[in-house]
């Protein structure tokens, strides 16, 4: 599970600015500038970044929260955390950003 660095290092290590740095932590992702190289993954210090086996395409966390719902053991939860931006627009997305992510 992504914990939102900031600095990110994934974003850091993406050779064409596919992953830029969100407000508060975390990463946006563009993925018409995603060459699918891998090294957003292998820089992850959590290992939270999954390349799609078909396409290869980084999986991203983009904190929209839903996983919560569906975790068979209960043990997620999103929480606000301080000193961690505010804003939920900011952090969750919006439906169409969670969406395109998928």
């Amino acid at each position: 599970m992504c914990v939102a660095c900031d600095p990110a290092p994934c974003a850091r290590a993406c050779p064409t600015g596919s992953l830029t740095q969100r407000a508060g932590g975390g990463v946006k992702m563009d993925r018409d500038l995603c060459i699918r190289c891998g090294k957003c993954a292998a820089a992850c210090p959590v290992d939270a970044i999954y390349m799609e086996p078909e396409q290869k395409y980084p999986y991203l966390c983009i904190h929209c929260g839903r996983c919560v719902a569906f975790c068979p053991h209960g043990c997620l939860a999103m929480m606000d955390v301080p000193g961690v931006a505010s804003g939920k627009a900011d952090m969750a997305g919006n439906d169409e950003e969670v969406q395109d992510a998928y």
